[in-house]
């Protein structure tokens, strides 16, 4: 016995007798449907029609253009049609209970049982169907399992892209190996500044951190070496002991690094890098401040000057080429620069400094340079004090107001920064 079970018609029992007509079938179907399954091959059906003249002309359509009526179906629903075929007469061919196979249940072409305690669906086709669709079977089964095939491996490559995409602890070190020097000097340094620095977790080796800081400032000071230290293998380790011990940590750890390693930072090399560090190189030379001044004065000159033609992002650049010129300084002579935090007269380096810094707060005021560059700003500049010490210890660059308006936003400010010809700490900028 049949009955019609919302889109498809039902058997219910473990066997069939498929020498029923397809006709007979259909009949189980009401005239709606007999009139939406015949539209879903291209036949019309007037409505003026009785149900049974509805089946009986549907039937003949199908049985008449059975090429055409494989050609409907998904590669799934072909290989099931040989499964059928295969199965031979008041054969039943069973499925894992999916939600598959909808042209072929829709045109009533197979019917199908549940079997509840297997979980599985029995699917029998009557004898005429598999008789008008046996000469076409195995040409469209052949195409059915290579477009499966294809299907699966395509599924199967992009499951492994995704999973390669993902970092994981398994893909780190190649991701991190991938990074650029300057990118990758920007990864770690979040990574600490965002985990590690405030970190209040207890790891089974208590010197795991300290190593890791350690090795990331021996690195920094490599100025000459673009080849990066073993740092991802600090990085590795701690997340190790965070996935075993404390996911959450892992994750936001795993979910930052992502973020950091993906996002566009902005390049600040300069095309006027060779010409600033020759200058600095041959104002070190006598080891005298004021001489060392004198060389790096007429660049902060040009900076002031690229500003007023508008060229702001070779500025920036150029400011932290200083920048860097004054930090290495710095750790050469940090009794230099004492001056820039008002403990004692200004010398001229540190008139150079100021001025600096002045420009650098204009252009971080300025509405010429986009909000995401002046974040890439800020976090350039607190790598580079990272690295030495320029304005004080730390990274944040918020401990006095000299060094917090470089990197806060334009309304938290101390002051105005517009006007490139007022006098800096008592000094007029044009002052040599």
């Amino acid at each position: 016995m049949a009955t019609q079970t919302y889109s498809y018609i039902a058997f219910h029992s473990t066997t069939f007798d498929t020498s029923v007509s397809y006709a007979s079938n259909l009949m189980y179907l009401g005239k709606k449907d007999i009139i939406s399954a015949a539209a879903l091959v291209g036949l019309s059906l007037p409505t003026s029609y009785t149900r049974e003249k509805m089946a009986g002309a549907l039937s003949e359509y199908v049985l008449a253009n059975p090429e055409r009526m494989l050609a409907m179906l998904d590669a799934e629903e072909v290989l099931l049609v040989q499964e059928l075929m295969a199965a031979g007469k008041n054969g039943v061919v069973w499925k894992r209970h999916l939600l598959k196979y909808h042209t072929l249940k829709r045109m009533v072409w197979v019917l199908q049982n549940y079997d509840k305690p297997s979980r599985k669906d029995g699917f029998v086709m009557v004898d005429e169907l598999r008789e008008a669709f046996a000469p076409f079977i195995e040409y469209r089964a052949e195409e059915a399992a290579r477009q499966l095939d294809e299907k699966k491996k395509k599924k199967k490559e992009a499951k492994k892209a995704e999973l390669e995409g993902r970092l994981s602890l398994g893909n780190l070190k190649a991701r991190l190996r991938k990074l650029d020097v300057e990118r990758l000097k920007i990864v770690h340094f979040q990574f600490m500044r965002h985990h590690i620095d405030f970190c209040s977790y207890s790891f089974e080796d208590e010197w795991l951190l300290d190593g890791y800081c350690m090795c990331y400032n021996d690195w920094l000071s490599q100025q000459e070496s673009d080849e990066p230290c073993p740092l991802d293998g600090y990085v590795i380790d701690v997340l190790k002991e965070w996935k075993r011990y404390d996911y959450s940590l892992y994750s936001d750890a795993i979910r930052d690094l992502e973020s950091w390693m993906e996002t566009d930072w902005t390049d600040f090399t300069s095309v006027h890098r060779d010409r600033v560090q020759q200058a600095w190189k041959e104002g070190m030379i006598g080891e005298d401040e004021q001489v060392l001044a004198q060389h790096l004065l007429p660049f902060v000159d040009e900076v002031k000057t690229l500003i007023l033609k508008e060229e702001y992002q070779e500025a920036v650049s150029m400011l932290f080429c200083l920048f860097d010129c004054l930090g290495r300084t710095n750790v050469l002579h940090e009794d230099w620069f004492e001056s820039f935090q008002g403990t004692c007269e200004m010398n001229h380096i540190t008139l150079c400094l100021s001025k600096l810094r002045y420009l650098y707060c204009h252009l971080r005021q300025h509405d010429g340079l986009s909000r995401d560059y002046k974040y890439d700003m800020d976090m350039h500049l607190m790598i580079t004090n990272y690295m030495h010490g320029l304005f004080g210890c730390g990274c944040e660059l918020d401990f006095c107001s000299l060094t917090a308006d470089m990197i806060c936003d334009r309304e938290e400010q101390y002051g105005s920064y517009q006007n490139l010809s007022e006098d800096i700490m008592g000094y007029e900028f044009d002052d040599c």
